[in-house]
């Protein structure tokens, strides 16, 4: 899990670089254990960036299972990078982060999400023409009305911890 770390934290630095506005949005439902991962990211990255520096650089927007509700407030935020965070199994080992290309973003998604992510990313693209990155949580438990697993909070928290430290210093 360390190796992939350093990797999810070298690949994530590099992706935003350059980043001037960041809209962060956690996808996925609460209810539904591990499909919650992104909505429990965005609360951990929210928690971790103070209100001055959110105002300016970082927004985090809670999208719960219908992220594309959201597309006017992060319009109007009008951000340079989004980052769209959910639970995907994409048959990798439990609680792992994983950036998806383009070409994967279409397994992107457990099933309790209205709109497919990819259709949101090219959106929010074409529209605002901003990079977009969408990072997937490896699940393991869904069921409705469980508590997400110990693995899922444990990759939210490292995930958060990785990008509280990239957007407050992009550079490193």
């Amino acid at each position: 899990m360390q190796k992939t770390l350093i990797n999810v934290r070298k690949n994530l630095r590099e992706r935003f670089r350059k980043a001037e506005r960041t809209a962060i949005l956690g996808v996925g439902s609460e209810l539904m254990g591990d499909d919650g991962a992104g909505m429990l990211a965005a609360q951990k990255i929210h928690e971790r960036l103070d209100k001055l520096f959110m105002d300016k650089r970082a927004k985090v927007f809670f999208g719960a299972t219908t992220p594309e509700n959201l597309t006017g407030e992060i319009r109007n935020y009008n951000p340079t990078h989004v980052i769209i965070i959910d639970s995907a199994d994409l048959g990798e080992k439990l609680g792992s982060i994983t950036l998806l290309s383009p070409e994967q973003e279409n397994c992107a998604s457990c099933s309790t999400n209205r709109l497919p992510l990819k259709l949101l990313t090219n959106y929010l693209h074409n529209s605002l023409r901003c990079e977009s990155t969408i990072i997937a949580i490896q699940p393991e438990m869904l069921g409705f009305d469980v508590p997400p697993s110990k693995c899922i909070c444990d990759a939210c928290e490292h995930l958060a911890e990785i990008l509280a430290d990239i957007l407050k210093n992009p550079c490193g």
